[in-house]
């Protein structure tokens, strides 16, 4: 029996040494931090990156930090508002909220659940064009939660294995602590949201620097099987328009400028879909956006498609990298009275003049 125990132990003991450095990544990169830890820790500026492996929890986030902040210029919008970085802006008083909505209907709710006195003077929305589409716009229509995740360590603790056996992530660069990252994705791979709520990447904007075009495989195959955010679509649908009126007159009654746009695809996406001939919403969606805009005293622009741009400077096929954004920033500069005096056009303009390896990435210092 002694040898049997003895045999075991020591068949076990690897086991115990390698869930016990995996107990020691989950402790170090913070990956159990709740939002009692990290909404401070963001408006004190002692975080500099947060982006978690399994504990995504974006709406709490960003409207905790939003409400704390109270920043006189907020961004709001959906993952493809996350490139607007503060540094483009000479406005300091900025947080980047992109992650904090999903649908239309959503940005009242984050705005309606946010303290009065936390209301942005200025508000840049970002209107994903698919939040119009019909089909889509009916399987997306889930409200906002602002509570706090159950965090079990265990299983996080058993889902690091299994990333660890994907390749993931390495040991060895997540054992030790690193000074304001907080979340696994940060740590290993440099992926999260920086202080100012804009998001970094990290390596998942080096892939198929080569053959940037791989990087749209998946929504190559939504265009041709009319699947998801990709689903055809004839005209703007008509309860998302109804509820961009209520989000809109909730601003006018705040006293809330608002400046919004339309996103841009990649060149070689927008000829597929051109390809397709099955958007017909595209069509008119910004006519009819931009009309509500005005009567409401806000500006509305559309840079769905972007000629000047090259498809490499593109994550995926529906996310600009910081170059893409930054030419938006250029231009609405130019054209927008609203955010004109806000922009900073010399840094922003400095920042694309910089020499990059990647062009999907700009030196921000945030």
């Amino acid at each position: 029996m002694k040898r049997f125990l003895t045999v075991i132990s020591l068949f076990l003991l690897p086991v115990v040494l390698f869930y016990a450095l995996l107990a020691t990544v989950m402790y170090n990169t913070r990956e159990l931090a709740e939002m009692d830890e990290l909404v401070p820790a963001t408006v004190s500026g002692e975080l500099k990156l947060y982006g978690t492996g399994y504990h995504e929890n974006f709406f709490t986030y960003k409207h905790r930090v939003t409400s704390e902040l109270a920043p006189e210029l907020l961004v709001l919008g959906t993952s493809r508002s996350m490139q607007i970085s503060g540094d483009f802006f000479s406005q300091k008083s900025f947080y980047n909220a992109g992650g904090g909505v999903r649908n239309v209907a959503n940005y009242t709710e984050f705005l309606q659940a946010l303290p009065k006195e936390s209301l942005p003077k200025t508000l840049l929305v970002v209107l994903d064009q698919d939040m119009f589409n019909t089909p889509w716009r009916q399987a997306n229509f889930g409200g906002l939660s602002f509570g706090d995740l159950e965090m079990k360590p265990l299983d996080t603790l058993l889902r690091l294995g299994f990333s660890y056996g994907d390749g993931k992530f390495s040991i060895l660069s997540t054992l030790l602590p690193k000074p304001g990252v907080y979340g696994l994705a940060a740590s290993a791979s440099g992926s999260g949201f920086a202080t100012d709520g804009s998001y970094r990447y990290g390596k998942t904007a080096e892939l198929n620097l080569q053959e940037p075009e791989k990087n749209f495989s998946s929504v190559y195959r939504n265009i041709d099987f009319d699947e998801l955010r990709f689903q055809g679509c004839d005209t703007p649908d008509a309860t998302a328009l109804e509820q961009l009126d209520g989000f809109l007159s909730f601003c006018r009654e705040n006293n809330i400028h608002v400046v919004g746009f339309l996103p841009p695809f990649p060149p070689a996406v927008i000829i597929r879909m051109e390809a397709a001939g099955k958007y017909g919403y595209l069509d008119t969606l910004y006519s009819e956006i931009a009309a509500r805009f005005e009567a409401a005293g806000g500006e509305f622009f559309d840079f769905t498609s972007m000629p000047d741009t090259q498809d490499i400077e593109y994550i995926d096929g529906f996310h600009g990298g910081d170059r893409v954004y930054a030419q938006i920033m250029l231009s609405l500069s130019e054209q927008s009275t609203l955010l004109k005096p806000l922009i900073d056009r010399e840094n922003t303009e400095a920042l694309l003049a910089q020499p990059s390896e990647n062009p999907r990435v700009l030196p921000f210092e945030n």
